[in-house]
């Protein structure tokens, strides 16, 4: 009802329509940001570094599954052989990402080898305090 009533007060303007101010609608220019190749670079290291991180978290999943069945259900070997081809498989999947990171940018594998390297002296200096 309250647009009928709008309709009729625009009808009884005492002004014809004719001289009424034109509208103009404009929209404001915008200018596309530029994103550069080594934003490009980071960002897609990034994404890819997040799914290694999950497959792994997969893997630590599946291997838990692996030490209940263990447990709880020793005669299904075949269930358990399923779990540990599907680890072999994320396996192989982690080095395909990490060979696609370093296609993307040469460093990434020289920092994921520093990382290694770093929890390699870290495990040794932990096994000389035991």
């Amino acid at each position: 009802m309250m647009k009928r009533e709008v309709i009729k007060e625009a009808i009884l303007l005492d002004e014809p329509i004719d001289e009424l101010p034109p509208v103009v609608m404009s929209t404001p220019e915008i200018e596309e940001p530029t994103i550069d190749d080594s934003i490009k670079e980071n960002a897609m290291s990034s994404v890819i570094a997040n799914e290694i991180a999950n497959t792994y978290a997969s893997i630590d999943s599946i291997k838990s599954i692996i030490a209940t069945l263990s447990s709880e259900m020793p005669e299904r070997e075949d269930i358990i052989a399923i779990m540990n081809q599907l680890i072999d498989d994320k396996t192989i999947h982690v080095g395909m990402l990490q060979k696609a990171m370093d296609l993307i940018d040469g460093k990434s594998n020289e920092l994921i080898d520093g990382g290694i390297e770093a929890a390699e002296i870290a495990s040794h200096n932990t096994q000389e305090g035991e």
